[in-house]
């Protein structure tokens, strides 16, 4: 059990370092992001440094503000995914917006997608926009 707690924990690290490299690297100070965010420079401080896990409110509001690349994004997902053991808000967000697809999505319970599979779904989902 401690194995996890530890992995949760390096997770919650690598996510705040994720948000102040990105922070930083657009020259945003700790206290210019937090007003962004409508949080305390303090609460900022503790999910950069791992200490605390952003709500899904605030994670949002996170994404929004520093508008990471796609690559980047997923890479956070991932990490936010892991610790809360939830998807990220965008995706809850789809799910609530499309009344029927959560239904959908699980029929895929116990099941491991192939990556040609996933290639499959990523295409479809791609033809619902054109």
């Amino acid at each position: 059990m401690a194995k996890k707690s530890f992995n949760a924990q390096q997770d919650k690290i690598a996510l705040g370092k994720a948000i102040t490299k990105l922070r930083t690297s657009k020259n945003i100070s700790l206290r210019q992001m937090a007003q962004g965010i409508n949080i305390p420079p303090s609460n900022l401080t503790y999910i950069e440094d791992g200490r605390n896990v952003p709500t899904a409110d605030v994670y949002s509001r996170v994404i929004d503000y520093l508008k990471p690349t796609n690559k980047i994004q997923t890479q956070m997902d991932d990490l936010y995914m892991k610790i809360r053991h939830a998807p990220p808000p965008d995706v809850c967000n789809i799910l609530i917006e499309n009344k029927g697809l959560g239904e959908r999505i699980k029929l895929l319970q116990n099941l491991s997608l192939s990556p040609e599979q996933l290639t499959s779904i990523e295409e479809l989902f791609a033809s619902f926009k054109k």
